[in-house]
């Protein structure tokens, strides 16, 4: 396994074929923006676009803090636009290679770092998919974390998200776009995504609340 810095031709290649789009905002893949790395944006999306998630943990990994916060839904669902604090810290330090395959069940065969805000955790070909996480530095950028953090919300009265608890401040998953946008508190917020075919990740939502729970705690 090793760790690169840099745009990665492999992974920028996979995530050109993997970028999709959908009528919302919101439909645009977390990693399209980290895409600024890799160079070149014709806008037209191939036909066979996928993208994807991580696997469930054997025993689910999830207590009872990370249920679906209901009651705090009409309160979540009114946030305008966040207040956003830079977070500079290096998102490639925020989970281990070893957290990452105890949570996936997968191995890491390669860890890089996509421009300062994204971490991608390669699980290699056979898996076909990556692990990602995102910080936010502030910038607004389109995909930032707070941005999904609050397009998600949006998407939770029509029951496409759910507010989780129990991670950070709160935290939004849609299990449509497989992404869960934490807001860590102190302006801070973050993502994990993932990235690449439905084989051997499909529905992530536990893998992510646990993934998160161990970033934030080392924001």
């Amino acid at each position: 396994m090793e760790r690169m810095v840099g745009s990665s031709p492999v992974l920028c290649a996979r995530w050109g074929a993997g970028r999709w789009w959908r009528s919302r905002a919101v439909g645009v893949v977390v990693l399209v923006a980290l895409l600024g790395a890799c160079g070149g944006d014709d806008g037209a999306p191939p036909t066979d676009a996928v993208t994807t998630a991580v696997p469930g943990a054997e025993d689910g990994g999830v207590d009872d803090d990370a249920a679906v916060d209901d009651a705090g839904v009409d309160e979540a669902t009114d946030d305008s636009t966040p207040v956003v604090v830079p977070v500079d810290v290096d998102p490639c330090t925020l989970l281990t290679p070893d957290e990452v395959e105890a949570v996936t069940g997968l191995a890491v065969v390669a860890v890089t770092e996509e421009t300062a805000i994204g971490c991608v955790f390669d699980l290699g070909p056979e898996a076909g998919v990556d692990v990602v996480v995102v910080v936010d530095d502030g910038e607004g950028r389109f995909i930032a974390p707070s941005f999904l953090f609050t397009e998600y919300l949006a998407l939770v009265p029509a029951g496409e998200a759910e507010v989780i608890s129990g991670v950070g401040e709160r935290a939004v998953y849609s299990a449509s776009f497989r992404g869960l946008a934490v807001d860590a508190g102190g302006g801070r917020y973050l993502a994990v995504a993932a990235n690449g075919g439905y084989a051997e990740l499909s529905e992530p939502r536990d893998e992510f609340i646990e993934l998160a729970r161990l970033a934030v705690a080392r924001l």
